[in-house]
């Protein structure tokens, strides 16, 4: 019976803590619609007589790229359980913060963007799409907590 118990923990281990492919179409349909809307709003916001449309198209590109690359690490390291998913959470974490600073960076000065519209654009998308993800991973920590506290007949009815 020990056995049993021990090979069906080993099998719900071994799934990514969630679905990456539903996380990253999640993810990108979001970008989207935020991206649609920063492209139409930014025009209304901006006092020179040309949106910079190609600042907000870059801003928010890199905002969900950032993200998109910052779940990575959860993908490889939430198999093994709760812990390497908190370290990759914040290693992706470290990841979104390069991928954005070092955008902005190159858009500002290789390619003379205006910082601030591009950073708007960023921030724009970025904070949805970060409320996005801490979600995904809330919802993992959880299920794997009442997994934890439930009797072992019932874990396999409570977590997908």
């Amino acid at each position: 019976m020990v056995g049993r118990n021990q090979t069906s923990q080993s099998a719900t281990t071994r799934q990514p803590p969630f679905g990456t492919a539903k996380a990253s179409a999640t993810v990108t349909l979001l970008a989207a619609v935020l991206l649609a809307v920063a492209l139409w709003v930014a025009p209304r916001l901006t006092t020179e007589e040309a949106a910079p449309i190609g600042a907000v198209v870059y801003g928010g590109t890199l905002g969900w790229l950032a993200v998109i690359l910052g779940m990575l690490p959860l993908s490889f390291a939430g198999p093994r359980g709760v812990q390497p998913t908190i370290i990759a959470y914040f290693v992706g974490m470290f990841v979104r913060l390069i991928v954005c600073a070092t955008g902005w960076l190159i858009g500002a000065l290789a390619y003379a963007m205006p910082g601030s519209v591009t950073l708007l654009a960023l921030a724009w998308v970025y904070i949805p799409l970060q409320l996005v993800e801490a979600a995904f991973v809330a919802r993992y920590l959880w299920l794997k907590d009442v997994q934890a506290r439930t009797p072992a007949g019932l874990k396999e009815a409570l977590v997908p």
